[in-house]
């Protein structure tokens, strides 16, 4: 897709873990929540010794902004393309809500992979870092303290986790708020990468975890990283918590993470099959533009629900409202949605 998104789906697992660009470029402004409030992820790049940013507000980072030369937005990948200092940076975000798997649809896990290559046939080091603030686990920063640990995930994975220190699962309902429980993982895989936290030096700032990976435009020219979220328990439902949907072979965030780097090559040529095919037919149907609008809207309409099991383990399908009265699975968010996935998995019909 090539026309300018209102806003550029960045993680789209469900109405919690949902972070979107809203600016033109990627170094325009902060990351933000659906909602609107900041969940901060800032990208850079250290290219022979010099800091760029590529994500994130590059003047609130005080650093020079990589260009932006390309945006790309399919049904499940966005690609945005950066160029300077003799390097071609690619970062391509993909969250594989592949529909006739429930369990991927589920699974609260979103890459994104960074690629570089030499633009002037020159060889150049390169120190790709990423770090998510605490408004990612957090209504608000300073809401609450927030801890972190290391976590040994899988040989070749290394992983931070951050979570609030209160953990009010399920505490609060309402319209304008953010996930405050639970726990989430950042984890980057790479020949060279390390993670890491930073502290808070005074009361205006955050908390961040970060994940780091080095190469070279020569040899390793690309790192894997990982966005998770383990929410715990995901929904009240008639006064009984419940999990979501890829909890229910007893898996843990762990483990799910560990699987997700293995599946990583098979998962995106899938979405990418799955990206094609949807264009390829809605422009039949009703041409460039219109294939346009359902690409970005197939996340947009996923990252709406969250697919939980109830008690008796059937699915649910539930939707959340957008500033109402903080109602949730509503016919008249249910209505539109309701065609998409009677094509997809009529399935995700039943549940809801």
């Amino acid at each position: 897709m090539k026309l300018r998104p209102p806003a550029v789906p960045l993680i789209t697992v469900d109405p919690y873990f949902s972070v979107w660009s809203m600016a033109d470029k990627l170094t325009d402004d902060v990351t933000k929540h659906w909602t609107g409030k900041p969940n901060t992820m800032v990208g850079t790049a250290e290219i022979d010794g010099v800091s760029y940013c590529f994500m994130g507000d590059a003047k609130q980072e005080d650093l020079p902004a990589l260009k932006q030369t390309d945006l790309s937005v399919n049904a499940l990948s966005t690609t945005y393309t950066f160029e300077g200092a003799g390097v071609v940076l690619t970062a391509r975000f993909t969250t594989p809500v592949l529909p006739q798997d429930l369990y991927l649809f589920s699974r609260p896990i979103t890459y994104l992979k960074l690629t570089a290559k030499s633009l002037d046939g020159k060889k150049h080091s390169v120190k790709a870092s990423i770090k998510v603030s605490e408004e990612i686990c957090l209504d608000l920063k300073g809401q609450m303290e927030v801890v972190t640990d290391t976590v040994d995930v899988a040989s070749g994975i290394k992983t931070v986790k951050m979570g609030s220190v209160g953990q009010p699962v399920l505490e609060k309902a309402g319209d304008d708020l953010r996930i405050d429980w639970g726990y989430f993982y950042l984890s980057v895989k790479a020949a060279d990468s390390n993670v890491s936290v930073i502290k808070k030096a005074d009361d205006d700032s955050m908390n961040f975890v970060c994940a780091d990976a080095s190469f070279d435009t020569d040899s390793e020219t690309s790192s894997l990283f990982a966005f998770a979220y383990d929410d715990i328990d995901s929904m009240v439902y008639f006064g009984e918590k419940l999990k979501a949907y890829w909890r229910k072979d007893g898996e843990t965030i762990e483990q799910a993470i560990a699987k997700a780097f293995g599946e990583y090559d098979v998962l995106v040529a899938k979405c990418d099959t799955f990206s094609d095919d949807l264009y390829l037919k809605a422009t039949v149907s009703g041409g460039e533009q219109y294939a346009q609008l359902l690409e970005l809207s197939y996340r947009q309409v996923v990252a709406a629900h969250k697919l939980i099991l109830d008690t008796n383990g059937d699915a649910l399908y539930i939707s959340k409202e957008c500033f109402s009265n903080g109602c949730a699975a509503t016919v008249d968010v249910s209505y539109p949605s309701i065609p998409m996935f009677l094509y997809y998995n009529p399935e995700l019909v039943k549940a809801m």
